[in-house]
């Protein structure tokens, strides 16, 4: 029925939804041109005067219900013999929706339950009967913000009207949380098609934690699945008490899951900044052993005839521009005179002194020559150290 006007006061524009009962339609104030939501019911169901009267009773008590998560109702009347209520346009998702695109995360899940459970809890403080929450009708914001567009009926009865009262009003409203809080975590409704819950509803739970919030511990998931099971038990007695104790626990899931978010966020710095650590580690390791392992060794010198039953190698080192003459070994060998040739290599045994004149010609031979290392705080490699280390302190202290 689009392009209708509706009592000279609202044209209606494109079709937004169609259930059993109603039609829901974008329409347009032709007095001040604002966009609303018009839901007409069909002129079938409107031949029901008890269906009729039962919604008016519906409309009548939401209107009177004040709560910023609730849409406010803007018109209520009769065209043609069929109710029609006026809300205002929102601009939001049906929370159904999300969780079929499953682009709802665990922390969302907790916010959208305890923002429902505060609605729920000032309707039961105005007097208003309570009715369950279906997620088709909630909207969700960019914000993350809900608004209830109405309540439905309870699909499954937990008390008779004879034995109807303020606590088993509170009851039934945290049973349907649990269910609507089931369904945001999981996508699937614990309650069976045929009606009753399903027996096995909590390890269910668990599993689809396990899948679908793959970041959560063990302990989180356990903790979940009792805030649940305390709104769904069968034993009353299990159940919380009031909605307070239910937002309660809400907040300690939530934070909970932040503790943990922090600690895994800290962990993955003290792994960069170890990383860090380690490869300043390695740098300044490297420089050591440029400057400890900086040793020479002295050529073989050709034997002279007063030592040539003596043959050994010497050690010079440098460190820090200061050369030493080290023995190699503390006990001397004899070597025959034909051992010692003038190919021979540098390292020879020996660790006796040398005879005076061994001295001597070790003195007149030539000089070894070394470089003189660059000192360490000049070196370059060792200025990219401090670097790293001011990095690493920043990476944990920032």
């Amino acid at each position: 029925m689009p392009e209708q006007v509706i009592n000279g006061r609202y044209k209606t524009e494109e079709v937004f939804a169609e259930s059993y009962i109603y039609e829901v339609y974008k329409a347009k104030e032709i007095e001040t041109g604002t966009d609303v939501v018009l839901k007409l019911m069909k002129s079938v169901q409107a031949e029901n005067t008890d269906r009729v009267r039962m919604l008016s009773c519906e409309v009548a008590k939401f209107a009177a219900f004040s709560h910023e998560g609730v849409a406010e109702i803007l018109d209520f009347d009769l065209w043609e013999g069929r109710p029609y209520v006026v809300t205002p346009l929102i601009n939001g998702v049906p929370l159904n929706e999300v969780i079929e695109n499953g682009s709802l995360s665990f922390t969302d899940a907790l916010d959208i339950t305890r923002q429902l459970t505060d609605v729920l809890e000032s309707a039961s403080e105005q007097g208003i009967e309570s009715r369950t929450v279906k997620l088709s009708n909630v909207l969700v914001d960019a914000d993350g913000k809900i608004k209830l567009l109405s309540f439905t009926h309870p699909r499954l009865k937990l008390a008779s009207a004879a034995s109807r009262n303020i606590k088993a009003a509170v009851h039934s409203d945290l049973f349907f949380l649990g269910t609507t809080m089931f369904e945001l975590l999981t996508g699937e409704s614990p309650l069976r098609k045929r009606g009753g819950l399903n027996e096995l509803w909590d390890m269910k739970l668990e599993r689809m934690l396990r899948i679908n919030h793959p970041e959560l511990t063990p302990k989180q998931i356990e903790n979940t699945v009792g805030t649940v099971a305390k709104t769904l038990s069968k034993n009353i007695s299990l159940r919380f008490d009031n909605y307070t104790e239910l937002k309660e626990s809400l907040s300690a899931l939530g934070l909970a899951k932040v503790i943990a978010e922090t600690a895994r966020e800290e962990e993955r710095e003290l792994s960069m900044a170890s990383q860090v650590v380690d490869a300043l580690q390695a740098s300044v390791a490297a420089l050591d052993n440029r400057r400890l392992a900086a040793e020479l060794s002295m050529p073989m010198l050709k034997p002279d005839k007063n030592c040539s039953n003596i043959a050994g190698s010497l050690k010079l080192s440098v460190v820090n521009g200061s050369a030493a003459i080290q023995n190699t070994q503390s006990i001397a060998e004899s070597v025959p005179n034909r051992a010692i040739t003038q190919n021979a290599h540098a390292h020879l045994r020996l660790v006796k002194p040398l005879e005076s004149s061994c001295r001597r010609a070790l003195a007149s031979s030539s000089s070894a020559s070394w470089e003189q290392e660059t000192p360490l705080y000049k070196s370059f490699a060792f200025i990219i150290g401090m670097l790293l280390l001011v990095m690493a302190l920043l990476i944990l202290f920032w």
